[in-house]
């Protein structure tokens, strides 16, 4: 796949698990630029569907407008009807990694691997609340020394 040439051409995103102090698993669904490598959500949940991806999804638009391309891989929430329908409604394109090359995703898993080991690692998390705040705080200041570009926000229809 081509690098995007602006923001919003195309946006990457994956799940990452972690759990809290008490055993319950969280996990984390992370949206990203590719262009411009910002972190559009860090979204933390116990439980995260394909519908709740698609809300995700429609509250990032609010803000950024709607990519020209989503990529991620193969799991049940990017492939779920109510994606599809999402992508569909929406004239997005949805692009679905090969299996086993996570690399070609590699915006989202770096982002990932850093979130691993500069955030997730770092802290214990006592509940939902303090894992949202404190996995917030850190996707903020990772996308803050990732950022190879100063965000624009064009109208998409310019480049879509």
């Amino acid at each position: 796949m081509a690098i995007p040439q602006g923001p919003t051409q195309r946006w990457s995103l994956d799940f990452v698990s972690d759990s809290l102090s008490c055993g319950r698993k969280v996990r984390i669904l992370n949206v990203i630029d590719d262009f411009s490598r910002e972190c559009l959500a860090a979204v933390v949940d116990t439980s995260l569907s394909g519908g709740r991806g698609a809300r995700e999804l429609d509250r990032i638009t609010k803000m950024h407008g709607y990519p020209c391309m989503v990529v991620s891989d193969n799991g049940t929430e990017q492939t779920s009807n109510v994606i599809l329908k999402w992508q569909e409604d929406r004239k997005v394109d949805w692009h679905h990694i090969a299996l086993g090359k996570p690399m070609q995703n590699r915006f989202v898993e770096s982002f990932k691997e850093r979130m691993r080991d500069e955030c997730l690692n770092e802290h214990l998390f006592d509940n939902l609340r303090h894992a949202r705040i404190l996995i917030a705080a850190g996707a903020h200041r990772l996308q803050r020394s990732q950022t190879p570009h100063k965000p624009r926000r064009p109208d998409t229809s310019e480049i879509c």
